[in-house]
Order: structure tokens, then C-alpha cells, then sequence
């Protein structure tokens, strides 16, 4: 894999995973699509929305519905970390302190770049 090729060829010591604001993927796991590839592509993220919905009450403004995007995109950055450690040869490198994975989160409106943990 590329990751397998970054970690054990290149020997990167930082894998960043960066989400950000406005985000299309994440406002179209609310819309159905005819397009077949999209619901595929989508499951990576479905469970960051399925985490957010279960802590929050339904929206029922704009400016609730653009926190509810917004925590799905930052949870989202979360739920992909867990997937790369189920990765042995990243998990080992990660345990031997040879690489760090970080979180981030882009601010498209304000420019912040914000660490996820």
C-alpha cells in the first residue's frame, strides 16, 4: 500500500490526517445519490455521522445543522486515525515511536488549523 511504501521505503515520521470545514462528502451522507460509487465512498465517513447523531438532538436550524456538519467532519478525522491503526505495519511503527499520527482540522471560513485528539 502507499502507506506501507511512506512508513517502511520513505521512512516519514508524521502521517497527518486532515478534515475541514464545509466539507461535500460529509453534507452528502445526508443525501441519497444515484450514482453507484458514491455510497461506497461514503461508508469510510458514515460512522463519524452515526457517532455525532447519537450524542446531539436533531437539528432544526441552520446554524445547528452547520455544528452537526461540523462535528461529523471533525469526528471523521478521529474515526480514519482508528482505521490506520488497524494497520499492523503503521500500529508497529507508531509503538516504536518512529512515526506519529496527527489530526488536524481546516477552518475553510477562518484559516484555523485546529489538532483533533
Amino acid at each position: 500500500t502507499v502507506l506501507e511504501y511512506a512508513v517502511v521505503h520513505l521512512k516519514v515520521e508524521d502521517v497527518v490526517i486532515c478534515g475541514h470545514s464545509n466539507c461535500g462528502a460529509i453534507r452528502a451522507l445526508d443525501k441519497e445519490s444515484n450514482d453507484s460509487y458514491i455510497p461506497l465512498w461514503l461508508n469510510n465517513a458514515r460512522e463519524a455521522q452515526v457517532r455525532v447523531d447519537k450524542t446531539i438532538a436533531p437539528p432544526t436550524t441552520v446554524l445547528e445543522k452547520d455544528e452537526r456538519y461540523r462535528l461529523i467532519e471533525q469526528e471523521n478525522v478521529r474515526l480514519q486515525i482508528e482505521h490506520l491503526y488497524t494497520y499492523p505495519l503503521l500500529k508497529k511503527a507508531v509503538d516504536e515511536k518512529r512515526v506519529q499520527v496527527h489530526g488536524l482540522y481546516y477552518d475553510l471560513g477562518n484559516g484555523a488549523l485546529t489538532r483533533i485528539t
